[in-house]
């Protein structure tokens, strides 16, 4: 587990969230994971996946093994790709498992079954034999963790996920699925044979908060270690008012304000100065810009007007639309049309994009604070939206209001 990931007092980042999903895993439920570009899944699976993070959980999910499945590895976009992934993530992890000789045998001769297939029959037949000896002779609760699944979901043969579905179904318990996405996996593809599948996600979909504030802190300090600079107090409150609790605008705003920092400390005064160079900066990133192209790219044509249409002095967008961009904690505020309050504005690399950007800056009333709970809130007029000055597109930050 990368140090970025570990406070500084030793214990895991994103515990609040950790738990979220574990409520989910000891009742054998599936999860969907859902969250913008860069907020965090990967590294919350790979998290929950590691023995060293079940230690500190109780329930029967902490007996398990967890099997995490990068579909970015998968050597075909197809059913074959698909189950050839799977059962080689399974191999490397049951090897690291206390199993028989015997079951690892019988899957191996299960994979290669599958790459050299006397037919396509044998694809899906040789993933089952294989998949069905180990929830068989295994003795223990099997969790396959799918992360990046949106190509997969929307582009592999639908007959694929019958079939999990079909296994999910004959195990119960026994077997259980996780999966990470950008979009809510109804969204992503519908027809007959995906919502056989996605039933299994439907009450126990999970939209993944930015980090909180004590974490995002934490998280500042072990990039500027990695970075061999030194961050004061006040350097550390500058990337959280402009990234806030979103992992790659960190990771971003880390590096354009190390770059001029360096390693010695400075007092106030030389620190407001560096402060200042690198807020000028930042919307010039091609790191920020990346970031902020991700997001927004993440979302619908719904959403995106919606947002112009907040921006804007007056404006109004549909309650779905507001409720949409809430549960993916881009919006702070009570359910109205008018009086959602940003936690983002846009970049100025988006202004092609994002018409919204002057209007909003002018709009804003002033810039954004943490509040006393570890979440975030940004100040707007009585009837205006209120937006960060902050040049960072979509800067996702922190918990509803």
């Amino acid at each position: 587990m990368p140090d970025r990931m570990l406070r500084r007092d030793g214990a895991f980042l994103r515990r609040d969230e950790s738990q979220v999903v574990w409520r989910y895993l000891n009742a054998q439920e599936c999860c969907s994971v859902v969250g913008i570009s860069n907020i965090g899944k990967s590294a919350l699976l790979r998290m929950i996946c590691l023995p060293e993070s079940q230690q500190g959980m109780d329930g029967p999910g902490r007996d398990a093994i967890f099997v995490y499945v990068d579909c970015n590895r998968m050597l075909g976009l197809n059913d074959q790709g698909f189950y050839e992934l799977v059962l080689r993530c399974l191999q490397d992890t049951l090897r690291r498992q206390a199993v028989p000789d015997t079951l690892l045998r019988t899957l191996r001769n299960a994979y290669e079954a599958l790459i050299n297939p006397h037919s396509p029959f044998h694809v899906p037949l040789s993933f089952n034999q294989g998949l069905t000896a180990v929830l068989d002779g295994l003795g223990r609760k099997l969790v396959i963790v799918f992360d990046e699944f949106d190509e997969v979901l929307t582009r592999v043969e639908g007959r694929v996920f019958l079939n999990l579905r079909a296994l999910k179904d004959q195990y119960r318990r026994g077997l259980t699925f996780m999966t990470a996405t950008n979009e809510s996996l109804p969204l992503l593809r519908r027809d007959e044979a995906i919502d056989e599948f996605i039933e299994l996600f439907t009450h126990h979909t999970y939209y993944l908060p930015p980090l909180n504030s004590t974490d995002a802190a934490d998280m500042i300090h072990q990039v500027a270690k990695e970075l061999n600079v030194t961050f004061s107090g006040r350097d550390v409150d500058f990337v959280l008012d402009w990234a806030g609790g979103h992992i790659g605008l960190i990771e971003a705003t880390c590096g354009v304000l190390g770059s001029l920092t360096g390693a010695p400390l400075r007092d106030a005064s030389q620190d407001w100065i560096i402060q200042r160079r690198a807020a000028q900066r930042l919307p010039r990133n091609m790191t920020v810009q990346t970031e902020c192209g991700k997001i927004w790219a993440g979302l619908s044509e719904i959403e995106r007007g919606a947002l112009m249409d907040l921006s804007t002095p007056g404006g109004e967008a549909p309650l779905p639309a507001i409720a949409a961009l809430r549960s993916k904690h881009l919006l702070l505020g009570t359910m109205t049309r008018r009086r959602a309050r940003f936690a983002a504005c846009s970049a100025s690399s988006w202004r092609s994009k994002a018409p919204w950007c002057a209007p909003a800056r002018r709009a804003c009333a002033g810039r954004g604070n943490r509040r006393g709970d570890g979440g975030w809130s940004h100040h707007g007029g009585a009837d205006q939206p209120g937006i960060s000055p902050a040049a960072l597109a979509l800067r996702a930050v922190g918990q509803d209001l």
